[in-house]
């Protein structure tokens, strides 16, 4: 009995491809199905890692920006003592 939608989402990724590895030699029906899960699953992993590194550039940002905030502070701060 073939899978439902459901079924094959919850498999673990090395699951999906010992199936995909056990049935590609015997026929070229439904291997597509197991191909693309298998390549549906990489681009949602590039995907959680590019929102992860996008995060973390935005945070660089803001700590960059705060501390320029500060370097420009210190310079005025030493300019005004000095006069």
């Amino acid at each position: 009995m073939p899978m439902t939608y459901k079924q094959l989402r919850a498999l673990p990724d090395d699951e999906v491809e010992r199936r995909y590895d056990g049935i590609a030699f015997m026929t070229a029906d439904h291997v597509g199905i197991w191909h693309d899960e298998i390549e549906r699953r990489s681009r949602e992993r590039l995907a959680a890692a590019s929102d992860r590194l996008a995060r973390r550039g935005f945070w660089l940002s803001v700590i960059s920006s705060i501390t320029s905030v500060f370097a420009l502070v210190v310079a005025v701060v030493t300019l005004v003592v000095t006069v």
